[in-house]
């Protein structure tokens, strides 16, 4: 395993998260992602987190979310993000 915080690969493929979802990245690339995440348990907790995320969004009834809720989850990812690099 390797440290994640360092890890320029992690931040890549985050990045490019959602395309690998919707199976529209090159085999190589899928193959890269996916050797990656052998090795990888935070970018596999990422992944399924996003799964499940995705199948609780599309089950469940949700109201809007108020704007400033959305702004704030925004701010905080930003800085989460910023942290790390």
């Amino acid at each position: 395993m390797h440290d994640h915080k360092e890890c320029t690969e992690c931040r890549q493929f985050l990045e490019i998260l959602s395309d690998y979802h919707d199976g529209e990245l090159e085999e190589e690339l899928v193959a890269r992602f996916e050797l990656h995440m052998n090795d990888c348990e935070r970018c596999q907790a990422v992944v399924k987190t996003f799964r499940q995320t995705i199948v609780y969004y599309r089950t469940t009834r949700c109201k809007a979310v108020p704007r400033e809720v959305h702004s704030g989850l925004i701010t905080a990812l930003r800085a989460c993000m910023d942290s790390e690099e």
